[in-house]
């Protein structure tokens, strides 16, 4: 009798076509980065950039807008923190923005990040300063992982995480950076324009108008949405979500 073919050797035995149209790419890729030196500084340059440019931020009041993760190690332990980025941020009245908030509006920017506490629970809750009585109470709220649950009592179950590789480039970080400046830090403009709808409403009958904007869809959790002119609502009003 003949013996049977392993499946093993039959994976290993055929390469992926993918794997065939990419290989003359490889050595124009792979040269400059041959030397992990180089990776290393090229991508912890990037991230070193974004993570003085989110400290900077700051609202038209003078509150700070994000909080950076993992910084009391820098003179502590390492010389450097590498290319990832993890951080929370906050809005003008101090409050926190949900970090799947940002992983939303992040997707439909064309940008992909990471939200929750990144399979490391224990180090997760510490910096966020979660006790013990913190998280029964998250998890007696029905907070699971991936969950949008992402701010309970005040405080955030999760972070936003970027991280750089050595095909990131400076554009990459700049154009994060500006999406996060564009949605959630509220400048000098758009305080006058909050000042002003304020006192529009105030004394007499006047009432604040509302509008919708756009409408967003997310059919497959974690996955970007799409945008869409109508979209029906049903009694409960669970299926849509207007930020």
């Amino acid at each position: 009798m003949k013996p049977k073919l392993s499946l093993l050797r039959a994976q290993e035995g055929r390469w992926s076509w993918v794997i065939l149209d990419e290989y003359h790419r490889c050595p124009r890729r792979l040269i400059p980065v041959t030397i992990y030196g180089l990776m290393y500084g090229h991508t912890s340059s990037l991230a070193r950039y974004t993570r003085n440019t989110l400290l900077a931020l700051r609202h038209a009041n003078g509150q700070e807008a994000c909080k950076i993760y993992g910084l009391e190690y820098l003179k502590a332990v390492y010389s450097g923190l590498g290319p990832v980025v993890s951080f929370n941020l906050k809005r003008a009245d101090g409050s926190w923005v949900g970090p799947r908030e940002v992983e939303k509006l992040a997707s439909l920017s064309g940008i992909q990040l990471r939200t929750g506490c990144f399979c490391n629970p224990g180090a997760c809750s510490k910096h966020l300063g979660l006790s013990h009585a913190d998280l029964l109470s998250n998890i007696e709220a029905g907070h699971v992982c991936w969950d949008d649950l992402d701010i309970l009592h005040g405080k955030p179950t999760g972070a936003v995480r970027v991280s750089f590789g050595y095909m990131s480039t400076f554009e990459d970080a700049w154009r994060f950076v500006n999406f996060i400046v564009s949605s959630f830090v509220l400048s000098p403009t758009s305080t006058l324009r909050s000042r002003s709808i304020q006192s529009a409403t105030e004394g007499g009958r006047t009432t604040t108008e509302h509008y919708l904007t756009s409408i967003v869809v997310y059919p497959i959790k974690s996955c970007a949405g799409f945008k869409v002119d109508s979209w029906p609502l049903s009694s409960t009003g669970r299926e849509l979500i207007v930020i």
